[in-house]
């Protein structure tokens, strides 16, 4: 069970990633993936539920809910995913998830 404290510390936190993922890709209500003028969500690359990724600039694709769809599908979503973070970002993304890789020069939103 969690204390509300921790889960409005953990809302907030996610809110600040959020913010700063869409600063970074410089978007302004168009999605960047299908160029439509959209209110946008934020994809997680590697599942929110990873705690080594979960507030990893690095992490998060801006998106229209409906390219945030075609992300989490899993026959394409990796593909997609590549296509717009590059294999070496996703290679790192996935090497930090197992665990067995840090690179302290990477920005986590706190």
């Amino acid at each position: 069970m969690h204390d509300i404290e921790e889960v409005i510390v953990s809302t907030s936190r996610d809110n600040r990633w959020k913010v700063a993922v869409k600063k970074e890709w410089r978007t302004k209500k168009i999605c960047p993936i299908c160029g439509y003028p959209r209110t946008l969500e934020v994809h997680h690359i590697i599942p929110r539920g990873n705690l080594m990724t979960r507030y990893l600039l690095i992490n998060g694709i801006p998106c229209c809910h409906e390219c945030h769809i075609d992300f989490d599908d899993q026959e394409s979503g990796d593909e997609l995913v590549i296509s717009y973070i590059g294999n070496k970002t996703f290679k790192l993304l996935n090497k930090i998830a197992s665990g067995f890789y840090w690179d302290k020069s990477l920005e986590v939103i706190k």
